[in-house]
């Protein structure tokens, strides 16, 4: 460990990229990590004594700060030495002692690392081993609460307008994590932060960019049929824009690959009891195109699922059911 935490040192005080102390620090660096990795392993699967040298890394891991140090340094490490900290950085976070997570509980202490994490997801070079050790973050609930509650939170969705597909794709993966992982916790943020949320969440539904669009609605719906998420859920459908949204997307031929998930947000503003009057207006005044048009989706993209197309029919007759008062019609 005291050579790789050298090595790292030197790094730290060699800002020139090309300079011949720093390579060899490099190359160094590299050598300690799979040793560091090897060593993890063995650990895992040794019958004797791996708890307890695994401590002993993992505790001189966290007192030195070197998960933090490494993550740091990550875009300048060579590529065999960048998976190889996920490897260590992923291995130590499971960790337990009993019912204790030790390496949780540092990282909850220091949210810098979580932080630097989401910072870099934004670096194409890196952003790949960024959202995988993100993701086992998200893993405990309370990682996953410093990081919703964090102002970093809605910066991960001004970086959606990265150019880069990797980054893009990350950065999705890694919100969907987040908002479908831990129920309870994700229930009680929506209905603190609905509105802020969800117009940040607009943004998204309605991205110029076919994959956060379509990652989106996939994440959107999942949430929304969460039992734990039903007030969220009856705020969401009692709006007229957000059944506005939902149906331009629907009739939408680019949007065609992810209809069902579509067809499963609509259909909560079709069964809500309490439509408000602006929401019934519009489900009227289209019934007729809107029935339509699900009844010929399952065979314009050769739906085979019998449960899909019987439900898609269902809440055709429900639309057409639909009805104005005569003082709503005439409003």
């Amino acid at each position: 460990m005291q050579g790789l935490l050298d090595e790292v040192k030197l790094l730290e005080e060699s800002p020139v990229a090309f300079c011949m102390r720093r390579t060899i620090a490099l190359t160094a660096t590299t050598k300690h990590l799979r040793a560091l990795k090897e060593l993890i392993y063995e650990c895992n699967n040794a019958e004797s004594h791996g708890d307890m040298i695994l401590s002993q890394v993992s505790q001189q891991l966290c007192n030195t700060d070197l998960l933090l140090r490494l993550i740091k340094l990550l875009k300048s490490l060579e590529f065999e030495a960048r998976k190889d900290v996920v490897q260590i950085f992923n291995n130590v976070l499971i960790r337990r002692l009993g019912s204790l997570t030790p390496t949780v509980d540092y990282v909850c202490s220091k949210p810098e690392i979580l932080f630097q994490l989401m910072d870099s997801l934004n670096n194409p070079t890196i952003t790949f081993y960024c959202g995988q050790m993100l993701r086992m973050c998200i893993r405990f609930e309370e990682l996953n609460r410093i990081i919703l509650h964090s102002k970093k939170f809605y910066d991960l969705f001004h970086m959606l307008d990265a150019p880069t597909f990797d980054v893009r794709g990350e950065i999705l993966q890694v919100v969907n994590k987040l908002l479908v992982t831990h129920q309870p916790l994700i229930a009680n943020f929506l209905e603190q932060n609905y509105n802020e949320f969800f117009d940040r969440y607009y943004e998204m539904l309605t991205s110029d960019n076919y994959v956060t669009r379509r990652m989106s609605v996939e994440t959107l719906s999942a949430m929304l049929l969460k039992p734990s998420n039903i007030m969220s859920m009856k705020r969401y459908v009692s709006c007229a824009t957000n059944l506005k949204v939902i149906m331009n997307m629907m009739r939408d031929n680019k949007c065609k690959h992810y209809v069902i998930e579509l067809f499963h947000i609509f259909k909560l503003f079709v069964g809500n009891p309490s439509k408000p009057k602006e929401v019934l207006k519009i489900l009227v005044l289209n019934q007729e195109r809107l029935a339509t048009m699900l009844r010929k989706i399952p065979t314009y993209l050769e739906i085979t699922n019998v449960a899909i197309i019987d439900e898609m029919y269902y809440v055709s007759v429900l639309v057409e059911s639909l009805k104005l008062e005569p003082e709503e019609a005439a409003a």
